[in-house]
Order: structure tokens, then sequence, then C-alpha cells
């Protein structure tokens, strides 16, 4: 199980969303933006059905920068579903 109270804790945290299969969260520490997307699905593994998975990414990035890789966080949270 995608343990999200642990990543909820994290008081650097500006933003946080969950949902029934999936979570995210950012933040700014020392003057860098993270973004942290985790999902949990079942997917047929070769011949295994409901096989569990979890999809996890994670970017920083300077937040001088945001303006360059905000878009970029954005298109992957609309993607990685």
């Amino acid at each position: 199980d995608i343990n999200y109270e642990y990543y909820q804790s994290n008081k650097s945290n500006t933003y946080q969303k969950r949902g029934d299969n999936y979570f995210i969260v950012s933040g700014i520490i020392n003057k860098r933006i993270y973004y942290k997307k985790m999902i949990e699905k079942q997917i047929n593994y070769f011949g295994k059905e409901n096989t569990r998975i979890l999809i996890s990414h994670e970017i920083r990035y300077p937040e001088s920068k945001n303006d360059i890789f905000g878009p970029y966080c954005e298109k992957i949270n609309r993607d990685l579903r």
C-alpha cells in the first residue's frame, strides 16, 4: 500500500492531493521545488492477472527554473494515470 501519511507529514509541502489509488505532493526545500506522484495499479503481468504495481516519479529543480519545469510537471500529472 502507498504510505501517504509519510509524505503528507512533510512540513515543506505546499500542495497535496490524494485519490483512491494515487497521491501527489509538492513543495520547496532549500530553494528547490520537488514534485512527487505515486499511483497504485493492478495489471496483467505475463498472464498473472491483478498484479499490484506502484508507478512513481519525482522531479526536483531550482525554484528559479519553475517557468521551465512547471509545465513538464503538469503534463506528467495529466499523462501518468
